[in-house]
């Protein structure tokens, strides 16, 4: 299988947006066909078509909670979420400075 750079770069702006290039790229490792989650994730790109938070950050939020969120009521499970996202959005801003897609299509 060729490298998730070479997939984003094929996939994202052409065939798919942010949100599914990112979402789907993880589809396996999620435990999910990857069809389903183009389809899943098809209306957050381009910021929610509103240049807000960006898809790729959309696409990443679902599979964290894919990955680490919760189907019953658990506080810890639920904390555990809210401080990776909190972490992810921690990060990305420290290399791009925004998670609002207007903002990062400018640097780019």
């Amino acid at each position: 299988m060729a490298s998730k750079n070479v997939l984003v770069d094929q996939r994202f702006p052409i065939e798919f947006n942010c949100a599914q290039t990112v979402f789907s790229l993880h589809a396996e490792e999620i435990g999910m066909d990857e069809k389903k989650a183009l389809k899943i994730a098809s209306g957050f790109g381009g910021g929610m078509s509103c240049a807000e938070t960006c898809g790729a950050v959309t696409g990443a939020y679902m599979v964290i909670g894919m990955k680490h969120g919760h189907d019953i009521a658990d506080p810890d499970a639920k904390a555990l979420t809210k401080q990776l996202i909190i972490d992810f959005n921690q990060k990305l801003k420290e290399v791009h400075g925004t998670l609002i897609c207007k903002e990062l299509i400018a640097h780019f």
